[in-house]
């Protein structure tokens, strides 16, 4: 279901507004095609929640729900960047379909044993472990140029295709600059991370 001037009753270019601005999110903090209903949604509710408080007197209409919809949009990637809900560090839902190999597909949930529970896992890192991994990452970041240091941060974040949409560089570039990075922190002993 695609917004309509119905909902709320939004003119064309404030309907189109909200598409775009939709449109953008796509890609970015794990967002996907799929989340585009659900964004337009989400700007459209925030939209008519805080359309009351309006004042003529300070802007245009159009500047205040352009202004509402840039800051949901930047919650919403805020949201999707908390660390406990953050996108990246999940391996997938439970309902998707998993190859057993010899088996037919089946659903994750089916296949979950005691094992897979990350507590039960015999290669955690004690506090100092992570602590000394932490101060090599540190360590070996610092020895990279000041440009790949600005890659490798916003690779952190975001995909490549995203970083070289954000920074102009070409998406070959950037995949090759993330080759330089990962060479480099395996030379400073870092190779089991990769």
């Amino acid at each position: 279901m695609d917004i309509s001037e119905k909902d709320g009753g939004f003119d064309e270019y404030e309907l189109t507004t909200i598409r775009v601005k939709a449109r953008k999110l796509i890609g970015k903090a794990g967002f996907t095609r799929d989340d585009l209903e659900d964004i337009q949604q989400e700007i459209v509710l925030d939209i008519l929640q805080r359309l009351p408080a309006y004042d003529p007197e300070k802007s245009s209409r159009h500047t205040f729900i352009n202004d509402i919809a840039d800051n949901k949009i930047a919650a919403l990637i805020e949201e999707r960047n908390a660390e406990k809900r953050d996108y990246r560090f999940t391996s997938g839902s439970l309902d998707d379909a998993k190859d057993d190999g010899d088996r037919a597909w089946e659903s994750r949930i089916n296949s979950v044993t005691a094992e897979d529970f990350p507590w039960n896992k015999g290669g955690a890192l004690s506090d100092f472990d992570r602590f000394e991994l932490r101060a090599d990452i540190v360590q070996a970041f610092r020895g990279l140029p000041p440009n790949l240091q600005d890659i490798c941060l916003r690779l952190m974040r975001d995909s490549a295709g995203v970083v070289a949409a954000e920074t102009g560089i070409p998406k070959a570039t950037v995949l090759y600059n993330l080759k330089k990075i990962r060479k480099h922190f395996e030379k400073s002993g870092l190779k089991n991370l990769f």
